[in-house]
């Protein structure tokens, strides 16, 4: 039965795969693996995670709620937390009720397909990681590096940001309420009082480069 849904050239990788000719057996096989390399790579990310900050991840999220990390809004550590957040162990207090939530993985990601194809600067975006919950996306863009795109729909996490030589040059995100890094000088973190669309922040880049 299996045979007759699942294409030949699938049906010769699963084979292949997992040495099974009868695909009620490959395919059940085939999943078991994969969940199991997702699961070790899940696993290995919490370690060196954990060997980074010295602590757990939930510690480290409680720790970063009561401000006491250091430098808690810079780029590497929201990108570490929103990082670990799409792997499953996000809190939903950390980006809900705040402009996506109800939007699904797939549907953000036309979103950011259609912005990125409509705007002079960006090239097409290349899906980085992707799970059932969260995706990652960068876009190259002729202005000079290349914009990062996070979104959790589990969460409604949403994160954007302006990155060159390895360093965010402009950025927005939800991360404890929607926040803007100016330009200007994006080590500053400024509220918001509301969300901030991908169109209105590759629209800002397009005006600072005009």
């Amino acid at each position: 039965m299996l045979e007759t849904i699942i294409s030949k050239p699938m049906y010769r990788v699963l084979a292949n795969l997992t040495q099974q000719p009868r695909m009620e057996v490959a395919l059940p096989l085939a999943i078991r693996e994969l969940v199991s390399l997702k699961l070790a790579e899940a696993a290995e990310q919490c370690q060196i995670f954990e060997d980074r900050y010295g602590m757990t991840f939930d510690a480290f999220r409680k720790a970063w709620a009561e401000d006491r990390i250091a430098d808690r809004h810079s780029f590497e550590v929201e990108t570490g937390l929103l990082g670990m957040g799409g792997r499953g162990h996000g809190s939903t207090e950390v980006g809900r009720n705040v402009g996506y939530d109800l939007m699904t993985v797939d549907e953000f990601q036309r979103l950011v397909f259609a912005v990125a194809i409509s705007s002079p600067i960006c090239e097409i975006p290349t899906v980085r990681r992707t799970s059932a919950t969260s995706i990652n996306l960068r876009i190259e863009v002729s202005v000079g590096g290349f914009l990062d795109v996070f979104y959790n729909q589990q969460t409604g996490t949403t994160a954007y940001a302006w990155v060159m030589g390895e360093r965010r040059i402009f950025g927005s995100d939800n991360t404890g309420g929607w926040h803007v890094h100016p330009i200007e000088d994006p080590t500053q973190h400024e509220h918001l009082e509301g969300p901030v669309s991908f169109n209105e922040f590759v629209s800002e880049i397009e005006s600072h480069n005009s």
